[in-house]
């Protein structure tokens, strides 16, 4: 009989996207974590460091999360849970947010 290996993988994260994004009062930027996985469809939760975050100019859209104009109580630790099947094909990564003054 033939044993079938279904080689599946939890989603893995670039870890050149991991680390610290500086950004500056008022900047807008799109920062986007992407994982890759098999199956290759994955869903992405975000968590914001806070509940001070404005859900008017801080948005997420799959691997992707939006910062419209920034304001220092953006900064913190986001969380990207990204995950495609089971509960344990689940990977969690976290990225910081600093937001710093303009140069005057």
């Amino acid at each position: 009989s033939m044993t079938t290996i279904n080689f599946s993988d939890k989603p893995q994260f670039d870890p050149k996207v991991l680390g610290t994004y500086p950004l500056v009062e008022g900047e807008t930027k799109n920062i986007t974590v992407r994982a890759d996985g098999n199956p290759p469809q994955i869903d992405y939760s975000w968590t914001f460091p806070s509940v001070s975050v404005q859900s008017s100019r801080v948005r997420t859209q799959g691997s992707s999360l939006l910062i419209r104009s920034a304001n220092r109580t953006d900064a913190g630790n986001y969380t990207v849970d990204a995950s495609n099947g089971h509960t344990d094909f689940k990977t969690t990564v976290t990225i910081r947010v600093d937001v710093l003054y303009p140069p005057t």
